[in-house]
């Protein structure tokens, strides 16, 4: 981790700065609970599948969709939280041979290429949400409508952009 001299940032403006990355922190943690207790939810639909089949009792109906629309908005609830908590994949092979302004400056540019990562990404997802819902797309056995699952997750994405 590098730390950063705030000498000539103003003390009220560092404060103003803290307070909003908590904020941000504890939105982006709080929309995360929800995510993953979706998954929860998903394993625990996925266990009784299993143990129905074994029964012999038949079987979850439609779960295949379940899973695909759920867990795309699931995961996707989960990165908020990395956003805001600086959760990237970072490898400092050569950063203790950099100087510090150096490796902040790296740092910088890993982050503005996430950011370009993540608005691709959403073009994609936007996309693919616009399509679905001009064709009015729905999942085949459930008939529950694919678009805002879609519109889901290119949300989250985008908030874990703003973040």
């Amino acid at each position: 981790m590098v730390s950063v001299a705030t000498s000539s940032i103003p003390a009220g403006r560092d404060r103003r700065l803290a307070t909003l990355h908590s904020t941000f922190v504890a939105v982006g943690r709080r929309i995360a609970f929800l995510g993953v207790l979706t998954m929860l939810v998903i394993a625990i639909l996925t266990l009784a599948d299993i143990l129905m089949r074994w029964w012999s009792w038949g079987s979850v109906p439609g779960l295949n969709e379940i899973l695909a629309l759920g867990i795309a908005v699931a995961v996707a609830a989960t990165f908020p939280a990395g956003a805001a908590e600086g959760f990237n994949l970072a490898v400092d092979l050569i950063a203790t041979k950099l100087s510090e302004r150096m490796t902040l400056f790296l740092h910088a540019i890993a982050a503005a290429m996430l950011l370009v990562f993540f608005g691709v990404v959403v073009w994609c997802v936007v996309g693919t949400a616009v399509e679905l819902q001009a064709r009015g797309a729905v999942t085949v056995f459930l008939r529950w409508p694919q678009a805002p699952f879609v519109w889901a997750v290119a949300a989250l994405l985008i908030v874990s952009m703003a973040i």
